[in-house]
């Protein structure tokens, strides 16, 4: 179903209406699913913070908390890192 609202959204966008808030390209971030910690901070991500900044941050709950995908991969929902990242103001 989100495809489908994904897919409708993307339609009106070419179709030069006003693109909704949850697709902003200039975030580098993709539409959904999830993101390693290299695609959220500096120096390749939208979020000018260090690697040890955002992980003080999600201990202490400002920041969205991982989700585990294996033993030794940790990653983050796009929808709550984008989610963040508009809440700061971005």
């Amino acid at each position: 179903m989100k495809e489908k609202a994904d897919y409708q959204c993307c339609m009106a966008h070419l179709a030069g209406e006003a693109q909704p808030p949850h697709l902003r390209p200039h975030l580098g971030l993709p539409l959904n699913g999830y993101v390693r910690l290299a695609a959220i901070v500096q120096p390749d991500g939208p979020l000018p913070i260090s690697r040890s900044t955002w992980w003080k941050g999600v201990s202490e709950g400002r920041y969205p908390r991982p989700i585990k995908l294996g033993p030794r991969i940790t990653a983050w929902r796009v929808s709550d890192v984008i989610a963040l990242i508009e809440q700061m103001g971005g």
